[in-house]
């Protein structure tokens, strides 16, 4: 790999899977992320299509895919694009690659903090309340997320219906739609690395080694 790399030397390797040393494998943490997301939940991991629906409801598997969209939004933007106003990665990935509702949106982040900090089922925010919800999690793949009619105020000994529910394999499904989009416009070199140290960055931020 010529010194400094490229977009395109950094989008290959992102994107292209594996590279074998003697011993050793190298790929991206976004190729490795995905083929775990997927094997956790019941997806194949090279194609992410679904085998198993009930291992679709898996938590880890979810965590998973939320830190995957949280890479996306520190990651990419499409060539050209504003910058996304979202104030977090998950909130700019879905915004720049999804056509999800603002509520959605900020559903799903509440929903990365709570799983990834505690993996517990729910996120107080004294400072915004759309990002305050307690969570019930279900595979339902009609919906990805129904609110409750009343919403949680933050006690977590509440008695009332003011759960917010999340389909974990609505939320698998959309995540995979989100990389099926930034990997066609990084094959079609219509996307930007919003990282400061751009693609030298990308690559050794991002690289992992480990055994074969």
């Amino acid at each position: 790999m010529q010194n400094p790399p490229t977009i395109e030397d950094a989008m290959t390797f992102h994107f292209g899977g594996a590279d074998a040393t003697p011993g050793w494998v190298v790929r991206s943490s976004l190729m490795a992320l995905l083929a775990h997301a997927r094997s956790e939940t019941g997806r194949d991991p090279y194609t992410g299509e679904l085998a198993d629906e009930e291992g679709s409801g898996s938590w880890l598997g979810a965590t998973a895919y939320l830190i995957l969209l949280d890479q996306i939004g520190k990651c990419f933007k499409p060539a050209n694009a504003p910058n996304p106003a979202g104030p977090s990665s998950v909130e700019r990935a879905l915004q720049m690659w999804s056509s999800r509702s603002r509520p959605e949106v900020c559903v799903l982040t509440a929903l990365r903090n709570s799983l990834a900090h505690d993996f517990a089922l729910s996120n107080r925010n004294n400072k915004d309340s759309d990002y305050q919800h307690r969570f019930a999690l279900d595979r339902d793949p009609t919906r990805l997320v129904e609110l409750p009619a009343e919403r949680w105020t933050g006690d977590y000994q509440s008695t009332k219906q003011d759960t917010t529910i999340v389909s974990l394999r609505a939320l698998g499904d959309l995540v995979e739609t989100v990389v099926a989009k930034v990997k066609k416009e990084a094959a079609a070199a219509n996307i930007e690395i919003t990282l400061a140290g751009g693609p030298t960055e990308l690559i050794y931020r991002y690289g992992v080694l480990h055994r074969a």
